[in-house]
């Protein structure tokens, strides 16, 4: 029960529709809570734990919420993805190789949006995609990355150069 009103609660901050919160913007609207799983390992995404700035590994898929996120669309192929237990959102915070993916804020005080917590999919969801971070809202040449294309679990996952390589492909929004 507490995780479901943590999630309400994230929803609520990040403006979104239903639970009888505000309306969302036109733009934006949350998919169903999936899982995010590399096309090289078939690991899934997860975070190490549900606190703010807590970093993100790849794991065996269980279907916990630890490892269920939610697109919220935010228009051309951009999108947020909330994490159903932690009701944070997957975040990019240094654009160099090996740079830190981690739970941040969806949206701050104030109403302003996160940059570090859009990504560029290139394509709509559900589909098999990379993830090019946009920091600072640009669209740049950082994916979400598997480092080394390791099978290892509770690897930490990063942004590296995007290169088109397996570890930087990821099945999104499918059952």
């Amino acid at each position: 029960m507490f995780r479901h009103l943590k999630v309400a609660a994230a929803l609520a901050v990040v403006g979104l529709f239903g639970l009888g919160m505000a309306a969302t913007p036109a733009s934006a609207s949350i998919g169903e809570f999936k899982r995010i799983q590399n096309v090289d390992n078939l690991l899934c995404l997860q975070p190490q734990t549900l606190a703010f700035g807590s970093r993100v590994v790849q794991e065996d898929c269980d279907n916990s919420a630890a490892q269920s996120w939610a697109p919220l669309y935010m228009g051309s192929n951009h999108y947020r993805f909330i994490n159903q237990a932690a009701g944070l959102c997957l975040s990019s915070f240094v654009l160099v190789n090996n740079g830190p993916v981690a739970l941040d804020n969806c949206q701050i005080a104030g109403g302003t949006t996160v940059s570090n917590a859009e990504w560029n999919t290139g394509a709509l969801l559900p589909n098999t995609v990379t993830l090019r971070s946009r920091l600072h809202f640009v669209d740049n040449n950082f994916c979400l990355d598997v480092p080394g294309r390791t099978k290892e679990r509770h690897v930490v996952i990063n942004v590296f150069t995007c290169n088109g390589t397996p570890a930087q492909r990821w099945f999104i929004g499918f059952a």
